[in-house]
């Protein structure tokens, strides 16, 4: 995958997780955007293009993931 490419593929996960209604699909969209936001930070340090503000944004997306995991984990404990 080229660099313009992993640049919107993470931006895509991170929605397709925030807009999963059904709680069984939801870990694994989490996961998958997660591990695609990782690999795009690693990229990010290892030279490949990119600027600050998308580290940012990155890891604002990662804390996203961990507060809809969050919320996901309570609604199932409650169910």
């Amino acid at each position: 995958m080229d660099d313009t490419r992993n640049a919107s593929a993470w931006k895509q996960l991170l929605e397709a997780a925030l807009l999963e209604f059904d709680n069984a699909k939801l870990p694994q969209r989490i996961e998958t955007a997660r591990i695609t936001i990782l690999q795009r930070l690693e990229a990010w340090r290892d030279g490949q293009q990119g600027d600050e503000r998308e580290q940012l944004a990155l890891r604002d997306a990662l804390s996203t993931l961990r507060t809809l995991e969050n919320m996901s984990r309570r609604d199932s404990m409650e169910s």
